[in-house]
């Protein structure tokens, strides 16, 4: 449910649900983030208050680093550090990135 004046869109990502997978191989956050700014641009969202949770997180901080013209607010809920088990430096550095913001 939506306050007046306000939709919700729950994205498909790319690879996940029904929607097929990216082209590129091996996809990043990057390319995601891409897709999904094509997704808002369909829709005709200009500016967003985006959640992501888990590895959709990771997504959305990829998508408000290269759109942050695009962001409304951020919203990033237990954060991914990665695909798989990630080593303690990229640990580190996915933390920084979030503290940074």
């Amino acid at each position: 449910m939506a306050l007046p004046g306000y939709r919700v869109l729950a994205w498909d990502m790319p690879g996940y649900g029904e929607s097929p997978m990216l082209a590129a191989a091996p996809a990043d956050a990057g390319d995601y983030a891409d897709a999904l700014a094509r997704m808002l641009d369909r829709a005709g969202v200009e500016q967003t208050i985006l959640v992501g949770h888990s590895l959709g997180a990771l997504v959305a901080a990829a998508f408000a680093a290269k759109y942050p013209q695009r962001m409304f607010y951020l919203v990033l809920a237990d954060v991914a550090q990665g695909y798989g088990q990630a080593e303690a430096a990229q640990r580190e550095k996915v933390w920084q990135g979030v503290n940074s913001r």
